[in-house]
């Protein structure tokens, strides 16, 4: 799938990916795409996900040059929720999202999920614990900016990490 110079303002899911919904057995390329505003339990924005829980398929999703803004989760990863797949965020911007009661104001990485992050910001998010990114899966992360981002009670403003991560030239502040 190719997605590209699209806007996806106000949409909403009662699970996964309010704007957006990718399963395993799906590869995708997100390019100039802006989603606002979206709202789901899991990803406001954006999710990748196994389509059954026996699904053995991992998609590849690149997000290049996107902007997700305003998204809500009522469980994790305000604007992108991962728990399958390999994700590589480049030349992005996340501002603004919020999970409201578990982990990932702007980015949740489960266990099952790798990312891959770079050029990026990821600015104003908000949640209990990984305001800006939480990682159970595994991440790298290299010429990112994470700023004024909040854990409200677990910690992490910028960063929280259960699984395994590396940091190289990223900024972390506010």
């Amino acid at each position: 799938m190719h997605i590209q110079d699209v806007n996806i303002t106000g949409c909403s899911s009662g699970q996964k990916g309010g704007g957006i919904a990718i399963t395993s057995m799906a590869d995708a390329l997100l390019e100039n795409v802006r989603i606002y505003n979206g709202a789901s339990e899991q990803g406001g924005a954006l999710a990748i996900f196994p389509l059954y829980s026996y699904s053995s398929g991992t998609a590849e999703v690149v997000v290049d040059s996107c902007l997700l803004l305003g998204n809500n989760a009522t469980q994790s990863g305000g604007a992108l929720f991962a728990s399958q797949g390999v994700v590589t965020v480049q030349a992005s911007t996340f501002m603004n999202n919020t999970a409201m009661s578990m982990s990932g104001g702007q980015v949740a990485i489960e266990s099952g999920a790798s990312l891959v992050l770079s050029n990026s910001a990821l600015s104003g998010g908000t949640a209990p614990s990984g305001g800006g990114l939480s990682v159970a899966g595994n991440a790298t992360i290299s010429s990112t900016l994470l700023t004024q981002n909040l854990g409200t009670a677990g910690g992490g403003g910028a960063l929280y990490v259960t699984g395994s991560a590396v940091v190289n030239h990223s900024q972390f502040w506010g």
